[in-house]
């Protein structure tokens, strides 16, 4: 675990629907301030709202602040290799497979990565 407390921190971006109620968020976290390198989860909570391209505009909104306003200059996302839903959402944002591995279990989690374009 990081020693730096700050670094530790989880970023939080609220996904609200019409009425402003909150319905989800976009995570940024195990931030690395030399590798420059965080990273993203996102979670609807509310099923009414899946494959309407709400995650699709919450991750897009979160990856434009990070890239912009933070010195970071990878994100990474860890995910299921079953997770379908998310490996098609993060692969339209334009993240690339890097690299995959197994848990204890047996369970595959693949690596994708989003490199900032200067």
């Amino acid at each position: 675990m990081n020693e730096n407390v700050d670094d530790r921190k989880y970023k939080y971006f609220i996904i609200t629907d019409k009425e402003n109620q909150p319905i989800g968020f976009v995570n940024f976290f195990s931030v690395d301030r030399i590798k420059k390198q965080g990273e993203m989860g996102v979670v609807i909570g509310d099923k009414r709202y899946w494959r309407k391209g709400i995650a699709y505009r919450g991750v897009d909104t979160a990856i434009d602040y990070i890239f912009n306003n933070l010195d970071i200059d990878r994100i990474y996302i860890e995910t299921g290799e079953t997770n379908i839903s998310a490996l098609k959402l993060f692969e339209k944002l334009g993240f690339n497979k890097c690299g995959e591995y197994l848990e204890d279990n047996d369970f595959k989690f693949i690596v994708m990565e989003k490199i900032k374009i200067s």
